[in-house]
């Protein structure tokens, strides 16, 4: 998400695309069933409505094909009206992209643009699947947590919560907060809104219902390119790459701003906390998943453990990349967040010694 959100900054800073104009400027035909004044910003800061589910689950012929992929986005009536925080997850890059395809005057994708443009110059790898096109010898493969771990360790704790609070303490690596027993619960037993209605149980991209391993290494979803859901890199490469936008070497201060600029406080439909996010759909810390208040913190974070973050300490600013390939049980990013609490407990005594 983070880097997605770059990508479409250095399209603004080039003036190939404007955050505010709506997305059917640069592509006509997605201006239909009600969507036609969702923006680019709408897209990047979770309020364009779409969330990444369809009317109808794609054949995943469709998504291999740039224009029947383009046809079939087009098509669609969203789930939320317009202007409803609810989490973008993967969906957004399929649209911006076919933005991005249309504005470039190379025709580029969203992933071959920013490689391009940022990661070559940083003497970095980034790219998207189809991953028959990628050196399969330099991808690692996820790991999933044990049944055993995701039926004693977790499970309990989602449909008799009382029983295990007494048996595992606050700081163990299984222990589910308050805030994320229930998003489990909703999840597993695809629990409906008041409205009447599961977002758990929308059709979306295929292969989603396979656990983490099987869905990233061996299913349809690495036959596409999805910005947001598959890119392959490392925590090197981006962490250079936001940690570069962020101390303004990638774009101007105007465009920065504007990517950057804080919205309201708002409950998120899909995540069920409450999020500042960034026009540009950064999470602002403190929030549910960062929840140290002594630094600031812009970025993103990813099922099973990785986090991406630039934080600003007093004084002092840092940017963090973590990611991994042993997938944690926790949808919180627990290893990542406890590398960030340590740095910025760090900073936090050196700010007070100086």
């Amino acid at each position: 998400k983070v880097i997605e959100a770059i990508t479409i900054a250095m399209l603004v800073d080039k003036g190939l695309i404007a955050l505010e104009a709506p997305v059917a400027q640069y592509w006509p035909e997605f201006g239909q069933k009600g969507k036609e004044d969702i923006t680019i910003k709408d897209f990047l800061s979770h309020r364009s409505g779409s969330s990444t589910t369809f009317e109808v689950e794609p054949d995943v012929h469709a998504l291999q094909s740039l224009e029947k992929r383009d046809q079939l986005l087009a098509s669609q009536k969203f789930l939320y009206p317009r202007g409803t925080v609810a989490y973008r997850a993967w969906g957004s890059a399929l649209y911006l992209d076919a933005v991005c395809r249309r504005v470039d005057p190379l025709k580029r994708t969203l992933a071959k643009f920013i490689q391009d443009e940022l990661f070559h110059k940083l003497g970095e790898d980034f790219f998207c699947p189809s991953i028959d096109d990628t050196p399969r010898s330099r991808v690692s493969s996820l790991h999933d947590p044990s049944v055993p771990t995701l039926l004693l360790g977790m499970m309990p704790q989602v449909f008799i919560p009382g029983v295990y609070s007494k048996v595992l303490p606050n700081a163990h690596p299984l222990r589910l907060n308050s805030s994320l027993a229930p998003l489990f619960k909703a999840i597993i037993l695809k629990q409906k809104h008041p409205n009447g209605f599961s977002y758990f149980d929308q059709p979306t991209i295929p292969d989603v219902d396979k656990g983490s391993a099987s869905f990233n290494n061996h299913s349809s979803f690495l036959s596409y390119e999805n910005m947001s859901g598959n890119s392959i890199s490392n925590a090197r490469a981006i962490g250079k790459a936001l940690d570069a936008f962020m101390n303004g070497q990638v774009v101007r201060n105007e465009t920065f701003s504007s990517i950057m600029a804080a919205l309201p406080l708002a409950y998120d439909q899909i995540l069920g906390f409450h999020f500042a996010y960034t026009a540009g759909g950064f999470a602002i810390s403190p929030h549910a998943f960062i929840t140290n208040e002594d630094a600031q913190c812009y970025g993103w974070f990813g099922i099973g453990g990785s986090v991406l973050q630039h934080c600003i300490v007093g004084n002092h600013k840092f940017t963090l990349s973590y990611v991994m390939n042993g997938m944690s049980p926790l949808l919180l990013p627990d290893r990542g967040v406890k590398l960030l609490d340590k740095m910025i407990a760090v900073l936090k005594k050196r700010q007070i010694n100086t």
